[in-house]
């Protein structure tokens, strides 16, 4: 049974259930009086400070003179996903885990969990902004991790930290752009994007704003999930984490209201002749340039998907 189905199963009678009978540790599943999703952990230990989240309330409460019960409380349910997936970590991590203190380990793990339940910034991303994390977080799903697998396509992707190509990997790169139906250009914000002494991609999402009642609609929360889900190791997970607070993401229900149906993907092979600017075209003095290229001029760049 799923970690979902586990606390489910709970929810109409707000109860809790032991994990499995062959592990290690007292864990259960379920639902607390007050209807929020639980994990509830029985341990050796005396009670220590465990600092919550705004998302998570956490609670270690002293049972008796060798006992204690740490309690992980969902309050925040639009991140039920990573909540699931914070318990699942748990259960799994330390059902064959070697250590003098269990207790003392699982706060450990709990600890670089938390920064996935806090948001970071305090203002949220724009639209512009959304549309472009979408398209690069589509690529990641669709195309990185099919041809380079989880591992290689998490570490590649470059773009929340402002690097100079979205990823770069092996002996190759991709640039990342998001536009909508109809668009004649792609704005390429710097001379770094398309520069290369090696062959790469420029990759072209195409995408029309719908709302979402529309089957198929993209929205960033459920792609996000999608991706925690698909990443299912902790270090992954975690790193994928990161690089969305780089981004400036948190999970915001504002987020939402945008939604878009996926019309395309264009690749096009960036090399010898396509038309691009170059920092060795560049006269002394000139630090900085933007600049717009046609659609219609890199049609003969097109490879096949």
């Amino acid at each position: 049974m799923i970690i979902m189905d586990k606390f489910e199963s709970e929810k109409v009678t707000r109860t809790y259930r032991r994990v499995d009978e062959n592990h290690p540790l007292d864990i259960y599943l379920g639902y607390s009086e007050d209807n929020f999703p639980s994990m509830s952990i029985y341990l050796y230990g005396r009670p220590i400070k465990v600092n919550s989240s705004n998302a998570i309330q956490v609670e270690l409460k002293k049972k008796n003179e060798t006992s204690i019960n740490l309690t992980f409380k969902l309050l925040d349910k639009d991140k039920v996903t990573i909540f699931y997936k914070f318990c699942e970590d748990i259960i799994e991590s330390t059902r064959n885990a070697k250590c003098s203190s269990y207790l003392a380990y699982i706060i450990a793990r709990w600890n670089k969990w938390r920064s996935m339940f806090k948001r970071q910034n305090a203002e949220l991303l724009t639209e512009n902004q959304v549309v472009g994390l979408i398209g690069e977080l589509l690529f990641l799903r669709d195309y990185m991790i099919t041809t380079y697998g989880k591992s290689d396509a998490i570490m590649s992707w470059g773009g929340p930290s402002k690097s100079h190509k979205d990823y770069e990997i092996k002996d190759t790169w991709y640039e990342i752009k998001t536009v909508r139906q109809g668009a004649s250009k792609v704005k390429i914000s710097s001379i770094e994007q398309l520069d290369s002494n090696v062959e790469g991609s420029l990759v072209l999402y195409l995408l029309e704003a719908t709302n979402e009642n529309v089957e198929g609609a993209i929205s960033l929360n459920p792609l996000i999930n999608q991706l925690f889900t698909i990443f299912e190791e902790f270090e992954m997970m975690s790193l994928f984490q990161s690089k969305l607070i780089e981004a400036g993401y948190s999970c915001e229900e504002e987020y939402d209201n945008y939604n878009y149906r996926f019309i395309r993907r264009d690749i096009y092979t960036v090399k010898d002749g396509f038309p691009r600017i170059l920092e060795k075209d560049l006269i002394e003095g000139v630090v900085g340039v933007s600049y717009d290229i046609s659609l219609v001029n890199i049609k003969k760049f097109l490879r096949v998907n």
